[in-house]
């Protein structure tokens, strides 16, 4: 290949997310094009493709010093379709120094691409210096300025690619971090998960990009006390990562973190510290061990010591996140509300009220300099510091403190926020142990009333439950509106996150389904495909995985209806991405290839599904490191037409006819129950 070609090569193995090939390449590219008489401007952009993996991979100086030499040459006047290099080399570096906690740097460098008039036609590039700027207010504690500029990037996004595409789902992501931060955790929940759809939709299941996506929803179902699922989505994510960048990658060590973070909140405090300990010896490696993005997960393995026991090695530990903390606050222009509130913490921790208050006390005029007075983080800051007097049994001047927090909520959150309700209760614990208990009830039930609105309602489960009970004795044990009515009681519960009582009712649901249907049919097949894919959504992999190889099982035993019929294409397809989420790959070849032979036979070898399994073959085999079949599958791809939109839209429907119909035949049955019911009540 020519240094052209490797260069497009590299950028494409970039963009899929295989970034040690595009490393390679674009790395092959740089040398063999400083032989053939490439121009400085040829040169400057492999540079910058190159700078951009370089930061990818946690190659920081590297990558510095190539996006640098790529934008002397790209800051000269250059040809109007190569503008975009520059700004691309520009976030690349912006995104490094952001990286390495060089905030400021990060910030200047950004704002260069939107300030610079002769870049105003990079859209695409402008829309992501806007959403590092609101990154980089995040990692500083800035949410309102983040909100700001993450709701700006979503609409910059929207406007280039629709609501669809990578890009735009990862600005969506970045908004359901406000919600967040504000404590409007399902709304939260639910933008994360539709910018999770939105990604692998474009990306596939497998894509780096999902990482983060995963790890922010690990991050609420923490919050929301869902552990084992929390536990199952940071998993996906590592191995993600161990696919992507190795066993040792700076990205990696912020999802170890997170896993951490859940063992130790359930108690579970020898899975959590090697979790940790992984995680800050990749932080080191990458970052230095005086770089503030080391504070909060050093402050994590002094904990996990203190609770094993090791009191002399969490002492050592303890001192370092004081040391780095107060050489970061000493900069009056330090802005990160964390680092007041963890180093008052620590000196709390040790007894010292006099130190403890004098931190959190030096915080408050720090934050309301910067963010002002009526901010969320003043607010925070006001809450940590009630729970500071708290801690030495200072009623009277946490009141003071949480009233101020809840002045600030409701005029910034409104009065139904939950973040709200949360300072209301330590309110209200603070009147009672004052004596106030007329105060700290009428206190308390304004966060009842809060809570109960933010709640998720249970009163269509309890009307779901007393229905099935109702069929029963009306229908008989086994009829198919009692199976109807259990399986939609089963994906309820599964929704709410009640996975052990949806898991028993899906278990009677299934008997019933057998008895209806036989044992070993193809009807009955499809229903507990559906069943695998309510699992697989809500991220409980082995279980999906043990209902898909039932009905594998029954395709076996029914394996020339199968073959003759195209919807069991689909279904081999949607069964080998149940497998490829739990990692056992050595099953989804097979079933891919199984699908193509339907495909094949109904659709014929040039169908455009039949490329879309080739390149998805060419992917798995990229993942296992055989790159002779890869190449093999991709050359097959590529020799069949892409179809156009027409096509896909024709086809996709022609195939999802047999499952609209049979769905809409199920619910038609059950919505004439619930009629008939109404009628004779």
């Amino acid at each position: 290949m020519s240094f052209k070609q490797k260069l497009s090569e590299g950028v494409k193995h970039f963009e899929d997310g295989d970034y040690v090939f595009s490393l390679q390449l674009l790395n092959e590219a740089l040398t063999e094009s400083k032989t053939k008489n490439a121009t400085a401007l040829e040169i400057a952009v492999i540079k910058t493709e190159l700078g951009g993996t370089l930061s990818e991979v946690g190659d920081f100086e590297t990558g510095k010093l190539v996006l640098e030499e790529a934008l002397a040459e790209l800051n000269k006047k250059i040809p109007e379709d190569q503008k975009k290099y520059r700004a691309k080399a520009k976030n690349s570096l912006s995104s490094i120094f952001m990286k390495e906690s060089e905030y400021d740097k990060a910030i200047a460098i950004a704002k260069e691409i939107l300030d610079d008039n002769d870049l105003e036609n990079c859209k695409e590039e402008q829309a992501t210096a806007i959403d590092l700027l609101g990154e980089i207010a995040w990692r500083k504690g800035n949410a309102r300025e983040a909100e700001t500029l993450f709701q700006d990037g979503l609409l910059k996004r929207e406007q280039i690619f629709g609501q669809k595409g990578r890009h735009y789902g990862a600005s969506l992501g970045n908004c359901a971090l406000i919600l967040y931060a504000d404590g409007r955790l399902l709304e939260s929940e639910e933008m994360q998960k539709r910018s999770l759809q939105i990604k692998e939709d474009a990306l596939g299941r497998v894509h780096p990009d999902l990482i983060c996506t995963l790890s922010n929803l690990g991050m609420l179902s923490q919050r929301l006390r869902r552990f084992d699922e929390a536990e199952t989505l940071l998993k996906r994510a590592l191995t993600i990562c161990d696919t992507a960048y190795g066993a040792n990658s700076l990205t990696k060590s912020l999802v170890s973190n997170n896993l951490g973070g859940i063992y130790l909140e359930q108690g579970k405090y020898k899975d959590a510290l090697p979790q940790f300990e992984l995680s800050l010896a990749s932080r080191e490696k990458y970052l230095g061990k005086n770089n503030p993005a080391l504070i909060k997960i050093i402050n994590n393995v002094a904990l996990v010591y203190k609770k094993l026991g090791r009191d002399q090695d969490s002492d050592t530990m303890a001192e370092r996140v004081k040391a780095l903390i107060e050489s970061n606050i000493a900069d009056e222009n330090h802005s990160d509300p964390m680092s007041f509130i963890l180093l008052s913490d620590l000196y709390s921790r040790e007894k010292n009220k006099n130190k403890s208050i004098e931190v959190i006390k030096s915080g408050i005029l720090r934050i309301e300099k910067i963010y002002g007075k009526k901010s969320i983080e003043s607010a925070n800051m006001h809450d940590s510091a009630g729970s500071i007097y708290v801690t030495f049994k200072d009623y009277a001047n946490a009141k003071e403190h949480f009233s101020k927090a809840v002045g600030a909520k409701k005029e910034i959150l409104g009065m139904d926020n939950p973040d709200l309700a949360k300072s209301l209760r330590h309110l209200s614990l603070c009147l009672s142990m004052e004596g106030d208990i007329e105060a700290s009830n009428l206190v308390k039930a304004q966060a009842d009333v809060i809570d109960k609105k933010n709640a998720l309602p249970d009163s269509t489960e309890t009307l779901m439950r007393k229905q099935v009970e109702v069929f029963k004795q009306k229908y008989g044990e086994n009829h198919k509106t009692v199976v109807e009515s259990l399986r939609m009681l089963s994906y309820t519960l599964s929704k709410r996150g009640l996975h052990e009582e949806a898991n028993a009712i899906q278990k009677e649901y299934l008997e019933k389904l057998t008895h209806l249907h036989g044992e070993d049919t193809l009807a009955l097949a499809q229903e507990i495909v559906d069943q695998a894919t309510m699992a697989w959504s809500g991220q409980e992999f082995e279980k999906s995985i043990e209902l898909s190889a039932r009905v594998l099982d029954i395709f076996s035993k029914n394996e020339e209806a199968v073959k003759s019929d195209l919807q069991y294409a689909g279904t081999y397809e949607r069964i080998a991405t149940f497998f490829e989420s739990a990692q056992e790959i050595s099953q989804v070849e097979g079933l891919l290839k199984k699908a193509m032979e339907i495909r094949m036979q109904k659709q014929g070898a040039n169908h455009w599904r039949v490329r879309g399994l080739l390149m998805r073959l060419a992917a798995l085999c990229r993942s296992q490191d055989k790159l002779e079949e890869a190449q093999n599958y991709d050359e097959m791809a590529d020799s069949i037409p892409k179809p156009s939109d027409d096509q896909i839209k024709a086809d996709m429907m022609e195939e999802s006819q047999y499952l609209l119909q049979r769905i809409m035949g199920n619910l038609t049955e059950l919505a004439k129950a619930y009629e008939q019911e109404e009628l004779d009540e």
